[in-house]
């Protein structure tokens, strides 16, 4: 099927198995004109780690090949998308993921995306305007939607935030690039998923000096220890990055910080 559409659109499609893949070259020099437009198109895409803009493709887990040739797709001046085994390798967390980004891109550069896949739980995260449904022989089901597109992916939904500990922040403080130390913590809120830690936001009491509040702040040292406290540390696993888990963390846990 893939095969005959792919014939019938010509150079209106490009497929990802025909993506001009260059396996040895750092990946943030196969993208973009320039080096800022190649890490906006790697960050849409979910490859948002400074340590992954140098690797290879070949040096890349499947998740994030995957999100690699979701970046390339989106360099490609054809109308249509074409992916055959979507998510076929990937861990269920991954898939969906992915898909979800998959759809917001294609959605935001006006692309139609026509994806194959043996999994029927990405259905919501893909929201597809046509469903078709090959079964054995000569079954097959058509069905017709006219979907909202999905304002967070599935996954959102089996994610709640708890209070966090000194632990829960040392699980991710290799993902941070100041890892090294951390302030002083006065509230620690963890994002936790089954049970394992995915995200960790630090709140502490602020640094003594800061050039640009020394500007406003009139009040004394013991006042703005006892008022006021700093974000240190936001830190989303990057399996679980770019389905806006930061944003959710900062304003859910802001009112629970108990000062400023």
């Amino acid at each position: 099927l893939l095969k005959a559409i792919k014939t019938d659109l010509a150079t209106q499609a490009q497929d990802t198995k025909d993506l001009p893949i260059n396996p040895n070259t750092p990946i943030i020099e196969t993208l973009g004109k320039t080096t800022n437009e190649a890490l906006q198109t790697l960050i849409k895409a979910g490859l948002n780690d400074a340590f992954l803009f140098l690797r290879t493709y070949n040096e890349l887990s499947d998740g994030q090949k995957h999100r690699y040739q979701i970046a390339r797709l989106t360099e490609t001046p054809a109308q249509w998308w074409i992916l055959d085994e979507f998510c076929s390798t990937l861990d269920r967390d991954t898939a969906h993921i992915v898909a979800f980004n998959l759809q917001k891109l294609a959605r935001t550069h006006g692309k139609a995306v026509i994806a194959a896949t043996t999994h029927n739980d990405l259905k919501a995260d893909l929201a597809p305007n046509v469903h078709i449904h090959k079964q054995y022989g000569k079954q097959i089901t058509i069905h017709y939607h006219h979907p909202k597109p999905p304002t967070q992916c599935t996954l959102t939904r089996q994610i709640h935030i708890t209070e966090g500990t000194l632990t829960d922040y040392k699980q991710l403080s290799q993902f941070h690039y100041r890892s090294s130390n951390c302030p002083a913590p006065r509230r620690i809120f963890a994002l936790k998923h089954k049970n394992q830690t995915i995200g960790v936001i630090v709140y502490s009491h602020p640094p003594p000096t800061c050039f640009g509040r020394s500007k406003k702040w009139k009040g004394t040292m013991q006042q703005l220890q006892q008022e006021i406290s700093t974000i240190t540390r936001v830190i989303i696993h990057p399996k679980y990055r770019s389905i806006s888990l930061g944003t959710k963390l900062v304003r859910e846990t802001l009112p629970k910080a108990g000062t400023p």
